[in-house]
């Protein structure tokens, strides 16, 4: 009975030290070199209680041309853990079945190809709320090569298409704002009230919607007048503040703060959170004047990456928590439907050191406050934040590929022996990269990947064997176990080259892993 006990108890114990997370994020699939579509997935972290974790992707489907291949749920238990500047870097490499997935009338094909364990190798990070991931599962057998790229980092503006909307209330009036963003409707301030009574509501749900769109509404925000003075039409992530009459006030702005715990009458928060340095913003837009303004004729957005802390627009003062601007303020009345690209200004700003945690975006009906006229009406649809591929070089075996632009795709080169997808290194993000090696083409396909996996670049590497040339990593001592084909720091990071005094982990052809201080 004792005995019982006690394994009850130890039960009970290992169940209340685990914990578990479920991230939702996008993932993409790249199977023997060519990308699939990007979707949505989850993936379930658990921690263990002996310090280890338990990553699990349920019901994974690939696409597969017009229809989809109905995979299982990948489960890897025991998986290592390095800690490391508030970043926990799990890696793994593990024998493993692929169980069926959640629905039972569905023809699940993991277990079946996996009657015997197939190899599968995991790197991942979590650092905040975020994970980030790569699986790759190699189906020799069946001459399928998979890799899983997953990442749950907030890299979006929610709603950004206007699709939904609620009711907000402001006094006696109330209307139509999109869920996640704001007008003076649900604005603070002094003059909140007034500006409200004495002024038509600004932001409305529009059936127009840009060329191509999905969607099915977009929002419209129009100029009206309060005492013969134009009151611009604004939307933003933030929240408005109406704290003069004046319309040139610096009292009259958006601002966020992520401290601020006021909500709207959705329930959502006065800020958006980012985690993620975008390259550029895409939106569509269409803008009509009422009347011509030939001094002021253009419509505005400016979108502010920030650290979080209090920032307004427009600005009040300088300030040192901004991480990068796009500012497009030559928005020209046409009365059509364009797609404008606006690049993020990061070098300005760099001095700032600041980490991105939030973005403020403000559309208005016109560049300058109080300009314009009642009656101008501006358009908005599918608003994108661009993530673009960031490499910036490749290594193979350790050695750079020559004349490497990010432009080209296709290249030329020479390796000591047939390489494997393991010698493949660019200098990218971690977990946005896929390499597979067609031995038969002597070719290696290297997919590159925007932070959001939403956007690629295939590198196309013809090799030759050619045993003169130096592999890049040679100076590691081998011993009994042949050659060094892979080394990492003690983060769990591939590298091309050693530092002395520091430590590594060398991974050698005959599969041994060891511990290398270089000297």
């Amino acid at each position: 009975m004792m005995k019982k006990l006690l394994t009850l108890c130890a039960a009970l114990a290992c169940t209340i030290g685990a914990t578990a997370t479920d991230y939702k994020g996008g993932l993409s699939v790249v199977l023997n070199g060519t990308p699939s579509s990007y979707q949505q997935a989850n993936i379930e972290v658990i921690r263990q209680d002996d310090g280890k974790y338990e990553l699990k992707l349920a019901d994974f489907v690939m696409p597969n041309g017009d229809g989809k291949l109905y995979v299982g749920t990948i489960d890897m238990q025991n998986v290592d853990a390095v800690e490391s500047n508030g970043e926990t870097i799990l890696s793994a490499a593990q024998q493993i079945t692929i169980a069926p997935g959640s629905d039972p009338d569905q023809m699940w094909l993991g277990p079946a190809l996996s009657v015997t364990p197939i190899p599968v190798k995991l790197k991942a990070s979590l650092k905040g709320n975020a994970l980030r991931a790569s699986i790759h599962i190699p189906f020799a057998t069946m001459g399928l090569d998979i890799d899983v790229l997953f990442n749950s980092t907030v890299l979006q503006i929610p709603n950004s298409g206007f699709e939904d909307f609620h009711i907000e209330k402001s006094g006696s009036k109330s209307g139509y704002e999109p869920n996640h963003w704001h007008s003076f409707l649900s604005a603070t301030g002094m003059y909140a009230l007034s500006q409200n009574a004495f002024s038509d509501i600004h932001t409305s749900v529009s059936k127009d919607v840009r060329p191509g769109t999905t969607g099915k509404t977009s929002i419209l925000v129009k100029a009206t007048s309060v005492f013969g003075i134009v009151a611009n039409g604004t939307i933003t992530t933030g929240r408005m503040n109406a704290g003069d009459f004046s319309a040139t006030s610096p009292l009259n702005h958006a601002f966020l703060d992520l401290t601020n715990a006021d909500k709207d009458g959705h329930g959502d928060p006065f800020y958006t959170r980012l985690a993620g340095r975008p390259d550029s913003l895409g939106v569509w837009v269409k803008f009509r004047q009422a009347v011509a303004q030939p001094d002021d004729p253009h419509a505005s957005l400016n979108a502010v990456i920030t650290d979080g802390t209090r920032y307004q627009d427009p600005q009040d003062k300088e300030y040192d928590n901004i991480v990068a601007k796009a500012t497009d303020t030559l928005i020209t009345s046409q009365n059509e439907w364009v797609r404008l690209s606006i690049p993020f200004d990061y070098a300005t700003y760099e001095a700032n050191r600041a980490e991105a945690r939030a973005i403020l975006v403000t559309m208005s009906t016109n560049a300058h406050p109080g300009k314009g006229s009642a009656g101008d009406e501006f358009y908005i649809d599918d608003l994108e934040l661009v993530y673009l591929p960031k490499v910036r070089g490749i290594r193979v075996f350790g050695n750079e590929v020559q004349n490497f632009d990010p432009a080209v795709s296709d290249y030329d080169i020479r390796v000591p022996e047939e390489p494997t997808a393991d010698v493949v290194v660019p200098t990218a993000p971690r977990y946005t990269t896929a390499a597979f090696v067609n031995k038969a083409a002597r070719t290696i396909s290297l997919v590159a990947f925007g932070d959001d996996l939403q956007r690629h670049t295939v590198y196309n590497l013809k090799y030759t064997v050619d045993p003169t040339v130096t592999n890049g990593i040679d100076s590691v001592t081998t011993g009994d176990h042949g050659r060094a084909v892979a080394v990492y720091n003690i983060n769990g990071q591939r590298v091309s080259d050693m530092q002395s005094g520091q430590l590594y982990i060398v991974r050698y052809a005959d599969g041994a892993t060891v511990k290398v201080l270089a000297q």
